[in-house]
């Protein structure tokens, strides 16, 4: 029995220093520059060909789906709209005359749903019932973008967007008559719900059309308390915020003892401070010492060099807008 409460309490023991490790590890969390969802390199005018001009579901919602791209092509500020309507309806073939890209969407669907519910509340000494309407509008869509001098998809999106409006309808008459499947309500309010989803979907391109900015996290591999002095020191100085002087620590380990584990968080200090070139030479020299060593992780390095070519992928890219 005791051998048995002294084997759980080691399992235990080991089981709480490995989560606390997990839990204390160090991450490095940098910015990581983006070109737009489509390549518009060269790009400098554009337009969307009116949904409402072309044979789809939902027409009535076409001009609105219409105005919200138009907008959200606007809101780049970066290339000349295009205005459709004063060139026509010409051809499609013909756009490569007055256009470097076009967007061709459709409407995909269009619900919209009612619900009502009772609630009290206090007005003065009087507890009054009111009666509460939710209008709710669910919008789909898709769009291409297309290049206009040889028609090819540059890239496709898909999006849905729900707005509701929440009203009074105390001692107002209900003259809501009963939805026949496969039909959506009509009338100002329902009208009114559906095109404020509509016009959302113009906040939603920016990624697609201009450079944008996200941020990303990386793991440095952990020293333990007893082990080496130096690495021990580069890591707090990475959680005083310290990076430059933390690499000069890990690059100088890295030199004098082959240790993989301050190769590895040299690399991943250089990725964080844009140096992708210097990090991705680190990584590659890594994975071939990883593979002949005891180093737990090679598929670590593995994946972090993908990762590194991905970002000089992006930054080469960039250098065209």
């Amino acid at each position: 029995m005791a051998e048995r409460i002294r084997k759980f309490f080691l399992i235990f023991i080991s089981f709480y220093t490995a989560m606390s490790c997990i839990t204390c590890a160090t991450a490095v969390r940098f910015e990581v520059k983006n070109p737009p969802l489509v390549d518009l390199r060269g790009v400098r005018t554009i337009t969307v060909i009116p949904l409402e001009w072309q044979n789809i579901r939902y027409l009535d919602y076409g001009s609105d789906v219409t105005q919200a791209l138009l907008a959200g092509l606007k809101r780049a500020k970066r290339y000349t709209v295009v205005d459709p309507y004063k060139l026509g309806r010409i051809d499609r073939s013909q756009y490569r005359n007055y256009v470097d890209v076009f967007l061709i969407g459709t409407i995909t669907n269009v619900a919209t749903e009612s619900s009502t519910e009772t609630v009290k509340e206090k007005d003065g000494d009087k507890t009054v019932e009111k009666r509460i309407t939710t209008v709710k509008a669910t919008v789909s869509i898709q769009y291409s973008y297309f290049n206009a001098a040889n028609e090819t998809i540059l890239g496709t999106f898909t999006k849905t967007e729900v707005n509701s409006i929440v009203s009074d309808r105390t001692g107002r008459r209900t003259r809501e008559q009963p939805r026949i499947a496969g039909t959506i309500r009509t009338g100002r309010r329902y009208n009114r719900v559906v095109r404020s989803a509509i016009e959302k979907f113009s906040y939603t391109m920016n990624n697609e059309l201009v450079p944008w900015t996200n941020f990303e996290k990386r793991k440095l591999i952990m020293e333990k308390k007893n082990g080496d002095q130096y690495m021990i020191e580069a890591q707090k100085l990475v959680k005083k915020g310290n990076r430059p002087d933390a690499l000069i620590i890990y690059r100088r380990t890295y030199a004098q003892t082959d240790n993989i584990n301050a190769g590895y968080n040299a690399a991943l200090l250089l990725e964080a401070g844009g140096h992708f070139v210097e990090a991705l030479a680190i990584l590659k020299e890594l994975e071939g010492k990883a593979n002949t060593s005891n180093f737990k992780s090679p598929l670590l390095i593995k994946t972090e060099i993908v990762r590194v070519w991905n970002l000089i992928e992006k930054e080469m890219i960039l250098e065209g807008y």
